[in-house]
């Protein structure tokens, strides 16, 4: 008998208060079916709007670094320009410096 009356109490528990979880508290609100398609409407269409702005702002963000890309390109350009002329005068003045040298070597 006790199994029994222990085994109802679990089952009222269990079920009892499942069923109250679902419910809303306030049971005076009550929302039909065209007054939510028209709320959930409204807020995609806000959120629609907001993703087009953000849309925007990717596409403006974008050419700005596009710009940027190309200056970049262009500042690369002119480093390897000058890295070439440092070379060219390094070359340059170690031919100067062994000129001497050569000259010595090949008269003997």
């Amino acid at each position: 008998m006790k199994k029994i009356c222990v085994l109802l109490l679990v089952q009222l528990l269990v079920f009892g208060t499942a069923s109250y979880g679902a419910v809303s508290e306030d049971m005076s609100v009550y929302l039909r079916k065209d007054v939510f398609d028209a709320k959930i409407e409204a807020l995609f269409s806000r959120l629609h709007a907001e993703i087009g702005e953000v849309r925007g702002d990717i596409k403006a963000l974008s050419t700005r670094v596009d710009g940027i890309d190309k200056r970049m390109d262009s500042l690369d350009k002119r480093i390897d320009d000058l890295r070439n002329g440092i070379y060219l005068w390094l070359v340059a003045i170690g031919l100067l410096i062994a000129w001497p040298k050569l000259i010595e070597k090949f008269q003997n």
